[in-house]
């Protein structure tokens, strides 16, 4: 049977301004293919799942398997999974979506203890959980969607929602309408980074970056720049530094075909983008997979986002 190996890299970095991509410090791979989910690096764990099975996977810095999980609810003939993440106590949180026999489906928190086992599952409707990731203070964070009794979106809905370590809703904040007016979802597939005084929230469809306290005051919010006659523009991944520096992984199609995927930093006063030189580990792309300490963690190559296994 062949092996798929999985390559991270740690690259150490300081202030991302005027300052470019550092040198490699460390790597590390794993024996597995994710089968098209894209991994991420959490609080010292690589976190994955697999999305027809809903089995639920972690790994160490060492690329050791920690546990893989098959999540299930009561009475759910299915579950999807939409996101999980690590808190800094070494637990676990999954949104997932829970679909009966006769097709109702209910939004649910999945919490798992230190070694993957399900400890509590929190009924979460009418509100899906989409995107989750913990601050250092164990807080939970969810880009979330909500939805009246015949299952439409509500037009004016707080898009970001905070839980303690039990799943207990402490607050939510980012009306909607702040972010987009169009009827049509402004983030089917959210982003979401937190550094040590924020959490930053990425609406996909509407290309808004919003930025919130602790407390879940808004801080700021900004449009990533738009697509042209030219090109478009795909955020795959985005991140905070220690230093609340914005990190985008990002790919450009161009009209005439070509495409470049690369690593940019966001200038919040011009609402630019500027490419960081990543040629001093290789010319193939990078994939953006998490910020460690003083260090991003990468997945190398990266030609393609879905293709970047080594046989």
């Amino acid at each position: 049977m062949q092996i798929k190996l999985a390559y991270f890299v740690l690259i150490t970095i300081g202030s991302l301004v005027g300052a470019e991509v550092g040198a490699v410090n460390y790597s590390m791979q794993i024996s597995r293919s994710f089968e098209g989910q894209l991994p991420k690096w959490d609080r010292g764990h690589i976190l994955s799942f697999d999305f027809p099975s809903a089995v639920v996977y972690s790994y160490d810095r060492a690329g050791r398997e920690e546990f893989q999980t098959a999540i299930s609810v009561p009475s759910a003939a299915r579950i999807m999974i939409r996101d999980i993440a690590a808190s800094p106590n070494g637990d676990f949180a999954i949104a997932a979506t829970a679909v009966a026999d006769d097709g109702a489906v209910a939004g649910v928190l999945v919490l798992l203890d230190h070694g993957g086992s399900i400890s509590k599952i929190i009924r979460t409707s009418p509100v899906a959980l989409k995107r989750l990731l913990y601050a250092d203070d164990g807080i939970l964070w969810a880009v979330s969607r909500e939805f009246d009794a015949n299952f439409k979106e509500l037009p004016s809905h707080d898009l970001l929602r905070w839980y303690d370590r039990d799943g207990i809703l402490l607050g939510h904040a980012v009306d909607r309408q702040s972010v987009s007016r169009e009827k049509a979802e402004p983030a089917p597939a959210p982003l979401l980074a937190v550094s040590r005084d924020r959490i930053g929230f990425y609406a996909d469809r509407a290309n808004v970056w919003t930025e919130v306290s602790s407390q879940g005051q808004i801080i700021g919010q900004w449009r990533f720049p738009a697509a042209t006659k030219d090109y478009k523009i795909r955020v795959v991944e985005i991140k905070l530094t220690a230093q609340n520096d914005v990190l985008v992984d990002a790919i450009y199609s161009y009209v005439d075909g070509r495409k470049s995927h690369g690593l940019y930093s966001f200038n919040r006063d011009t609402g630019t983008l500027r490419q960081l030189d990543t040629g001093n580990i290789g010319q193939s792309p990078v994939s953006l997979r998490g910020v460690d300490g003083n260090s991003l963690v990468l997945r190398y190559p990266a030609g393609f986002l879905w293709t970047d296994w080594v046989h």
